[in-house]
């Protein structure tokens, strides 16, 4: 008879997705999320719950959930910056992974720090900085251990309550993904609602499966093609005073100049076509990629734009946002670079999807782009997941 061997043994019966650190006898009424790991490491996963569930974490914050205002370098803007969110807030929160290397000052400036450090599988994060070409293996191991000693090393002597989060188990299932929710909520002293627990799951789309903004600043652009037979949308220039006589305009700035919204002033259609006429003068469409922006808060910035293939020549677009962008804007990130675009939109119908495309009447450049799918997601310099 054989033997059953190598059998497992001592295995522990409840799998923790987050452990807590110094847990608060009463919540103070004035108090700081602040999200430390490091970059690709999950930490725009735990700072996009926090935002679902109402912590201010920055009005331009987008889709790696970061507030532009906590990037800057020195200790007198992080001051400034600090002491800018008390008084907006008593309840406000920010992440920056770069911060774990400047807790001591942190500790000394925040008031009442509740930390919400996100642990991933170390390779984890390094193919994640490989794949974008951000750097070597070896570099992104080395910037792990000094993060995550630095991190250590504050929570070895902090008094503040802190919350460790395995990222790994925190988006494995959708039960795990609603006791984290639950996790953070309670850690944070924010009353859960089955609406808002199933917003704030939103927020978390798996291991390495990207960005996702917030729901009422979502939006999607896409190659497609549309049969000619659909309603024009009355799409008005905003603006048009910066084109010269021969309709170009000068992009000294990232910020979009060429910009459209609907004629009557109202919020851009949850899905419709876009049709754009681009020209533009000895511009590296590889280096300096058209980009196209969606106005959700007032203002413009790098977290809310799209990268859909963009050349010279009529293009095609399926577009879809949350129905909360006032208007649309198109510009590059290397600057300066004089743009010529022209827009027009069309009404999408119900049966209406990306794919719906007719390559018999498609221009050649439109037909030969019409198979790829462009991510909605911005490349983000300072931070990833």
């Amino acid at each position: 008879m054989a033997r059953d061997i190598n059998k497992p043994t001592q295995a522990t019966p409840t799998k923790n997705i987050c452990l807590r650190l110094n847990p608060p006898k009463r919540l103070p009424l004035r108090r700081t999320l602040v999200v430390l790991g490091v970059e690709r490491g999950g930490t725009s996963m735990a700072a996009g719950v926090l935002r679902a569930l109402g912590v201010p974490m920055g009005d331009k914050a987008g889709l790696n959930h970061e507030d532009p205002l906590f990037l800057r370098e020195g200790e007198d803007r992080l001051d400034r910056a600090i002491r800018t969110r008390n008084k907006e807030h008593d309840v406000w929160g920010f992440k920056v992974p770069k911060a774990s290397l400047m807790l001591p000052f942190l500790e000394s400036r925040l008031r009442n720090p509740f930390y919400v450090v996100v642990y991933r599988n170390p390779l984890s994060i390094v193919d994640s900085w490989l794949q974008r070409g951000a750097g070597q293996a070896q570099d992104v191991l080395n910037r792990i251990n000094t993060y995550q000693q630095a991190i250590a090393e504050m929570t070895a002597t902090t008094r503040a309550p802190v919350l460790f989060v395995n990222y790994e188990r925190a988006v494995a299932d959708d039960a795990a993904k609603q006791q984290v929710v639950e996790e953070f909520a309670d850690f944070a002293g924010i009353g859960l609602t089955g609406d808002l627990r199933a917003r704030a799951m939103s927020m978390m789309t798996g291991d390495g499966k990207g960005y996702v903004n917030l729901p009422e600043h979502f939006f999607l652009v896409q190659p497609g093609n549309f049969r000619g037979d659909r309603p024009a949308l009355d799409l008005a220039e905003i603006e048009p005073g910066h084109r010269d006589a021969g309709g170009w305009v000068l992009n000294e700035k990232p910020r979009p100049k060429i910009i459209y919204g609907l004629a009557d002033g109202g919020n851009l259609p949850r899905r419709f076509w876009l049709e754009l006429d681009v020209q533009a003068e000895d511009l590296d469409f590889t280096a300096q990629p058209v980009r196209v922006h969606f106005n959700f808060t007032g203002a413009y910035f790098p977290g809310h734009c799209a990268r859909p293939e963009i050349a010279p020549g009529r293009n095609l677009y399926w577009v879809e946002t949350s129905g909360n962008a006032s208007d649309m804007g198109f510009g590059v990130v290397n600057v300066p670079a004089r743009l010529n675009i022209r827009a027009r939109a069309y009404s999408a119908l119900d049966s209406d999807q990306p794919a719906t495309v007719n390559a018999a009447s498609a221009a050649p450049e439109i037909g030969q782009k019409a198979g790829l799918v462009s991510r909605v997601v911005t490349r983000v310099l300072q931070d990833g997941e």
